[in-house]
């Protein structure tokens, strides 16, 4: 789902709230905030994702770094490791796509 489709349908505003404030950070510090908020996706080369945590809750943000700019690919509600690998692989063909 697209980045921003998905935040709007969060109906969690602490979870919501927490996942824009990361995007916040991630904007003003830069592409490659240290681990555990940002985490290389080592199947997917290119690929980063921003790691959230609110209210129990885990959500990542999957993004990729193109002439210095962040560019948001996907998010989601990670639930299970399996799903998250679909979740890569959408992300890795939405990279392919620019």
């Amino acid at each position: 789902m697209p980045v921003q489709e998905f935040l709007d349908a969060i109906k969690d505003l602490k979870g919501r709230a927490a996942i824009v404030a990361d995007l916040a950070l991630l904007e003003e510090e830069g592409p490659v905030l240290p681990f555990p908020l940002t985490s290389a996706i080592l199947a997917h080369r290119g690929i980063r994702e921003l790691r959230t945590r609110a209210r129990g809750a885990q959500y990542r943000v999957l993004y990729t770094i193109d002439g210095g700019e962040v560019v948001l690919l996907h998010a989601f509600r990670k639930t299970a490791s399996t799903q998250s690998r679909r979740e890569y692989k959408l992300a890795a063909d939405r990279l392919r796509s620019l």
